[in-house]
């Protein structure tokens, strides 16, 4: 579901917003600010600024606001996966290169491991990658059958696909690359005859 953007707000609000969201989840610095602002008016394809105000919202809402704007301004189309891929295209601003996520992991894992998963796991939900807020849709409960306590739960989180995005595969030409939807080829990868929008996961590679 597409929310409307707020009446009160601009599209300026809503940048500003975004960008101090990713401080205040240490997804980027606050010397950052003006370098992120300046990628996300590229990515709307705006070439002019004013100073927004900042709102303090959950992330669901700020995606809603820009996505609203997307499809008011034809930046997407009304379609499922247009829509998803636009989404994550725009948090992928917020998250770091690879090489500089690996670092940082691994200054971590060798003084605290499980510091170091938090670290991973938190750029994995604020850039939202990992959808929270869908997630916790989900209905879930437990079963105490004859073979024991079973967890039980219906996936509400990700969204049957519209009949439209179908047809629209159906029409793209397939091709091998990504070889899979796991294969590590899929970091930053744009997505699209089929594939799914990867631009905002980061891997940790280990030797096993």
């Amino acid at each position: 579901m597409v929310l409307k953007m707020e009446d009160r707000m601009t599209i300026y609000d809503y940048i500003d917003t975004l960008v101090n969201y990713g401080i205040e989840q240490e997804l980027i610095y606050d010397t950052d600010d003006i370098y992120i602002r300046n990628r996300i008016l590229a990515f709307l394809k705006i070439n002019d600024y004013q100073k927004g105000i900042i709102y303090h919202m959950d992330l669901e809402n700020i995606i809603a606001g820009f996505t609203s704007y997307a499809l008011e301004n034809k930046l997407c189309e009304d379609l499922g996966s247009d829509i998803e891929r636009f989404e994550t295209e725009l948090m992928s601003i917020l998250v770091d290169r690879p090489s500089n996520i690996i670092d940082n992991f691994y200054d971590l894992y060798f003084k605290n491991k499980e510091e170091a998963t938090k670290y991973f796991y938190n750029i994995s939900t604020k850039s939202n990658y990992v959808k929270e807020y869908r997630i916790k849709k989900d209905i879930k409960w437990k079963y105490e059958s004859k073979y024991g306590l079973i967890d039980m739960s219906i996936n509400l989180s990700k969204p049957e696909k519209d009949p439209r995005d179908i047809a629209k595969a159906l029409k793209e030409k397939s091709t091998n690359y990504p070889q899979c939807n796991l294969c590590k080829e899929n970091e930053g990868y744009l997505g699209g005859n089929g594939k799914p929008n990867r631009g905002n996961i980061r891997l940790i590679p280990l030797n096993l």
